[in-house]
């Protein structure tokens, strides 16, 4: 797996970092399971333009980001655009991305997470939080959603068509495509541009109630 790594230096932990140090750590872990990384370590005004040229690289099979929650956000973008899995290094203050991901926050311990390749996904990101989507196979996803302001939910339909559709635009999947969800399965068929999106899945009732309205016909 070859994998780029973009680093803000200017970001957080990393301000007091020896970015020599770390990147020759990092390089190490990877390649002890077969990985070929690549570190580069950017100024924070380089951060997109380091970005952007490593998703292009042709052979490229996952990038690398860490910084704060703009570099992650502006990584995150980036590799959707580009349709690359990113994985994440949090070196911010909050770290909101990698608090969403139960991601180590610590930039060293998050290295052993990383380099068995699970953390690393395909990512879509939407204003009001963040869907990790992880390939499984061409009619196969894992999705988990985190919604701004209420934390990661169970399922959510609507991620689960926009996660399938944006697969199949991108010739990545194929109709029909089983998301995986921590609340259960759902089947997601779309025929292509100008067609329905057609979801099925699981029903059951979850709360019955009588309210009386009062003043009104």
């Amino acid at each position: 797996m070859k994998i780029k790594a973009v680093l803000n230096r200017d970001g957080g932990t990393f301000k007091t970092t020896d970015m020599q140090t770390y990147c020759e750590t990092a390089t190490r872990a990877f390649a002890a399971k077969g990985h070929d990384l690549d570190c580069d370590v950017v100024a924070g005004d380089e951060v997109v333009q380091a970005l952007e040229q490593a998703s292009k690289e042709s052979d490229l099979d996952a990038l690398l980001a860490g910084g704060g929650d703009g570099t992650i956000s502006t990584a995150a973008g980036i590799a959707w655009e580009a349709g690359v899995p990113l994985g994440i290094i949090p070196a911010g203050t909050m770290n909101l991305f990698a608090r969403s991901l139960k991601l180590p926050l610590d930039i060293w311990q998050v290295l052993d997470t990383l380099v068995d390749g699970r953390s690393i996904q395909h990512v879509v990101t939407i204003p009001e939080g963040l869907t990790s989507q992880q390939i499984v196979d061409r009619h196969a996803i894992r999705l988990r959603v985190y919604e701004r302001g209420a934390g990661e939910t169970l399922s959510c339909g609507t991620g689960a068509c926009a996660a399938a559709v944006t697969g199949i635009a991108r010739g990545l999947l194929d109709s029909p495509v089983t998301v995986h969800t921590r609340g259960g399965e759902l089947e997601i068929a779309w025929a292509g541009k100008g067609r329905p999106v057609l979801m099925t899945g699981p029903a059951r009732t979850v709360f019955e109630g009588e309210i009386e309205v009062l003043g009104g016909k």
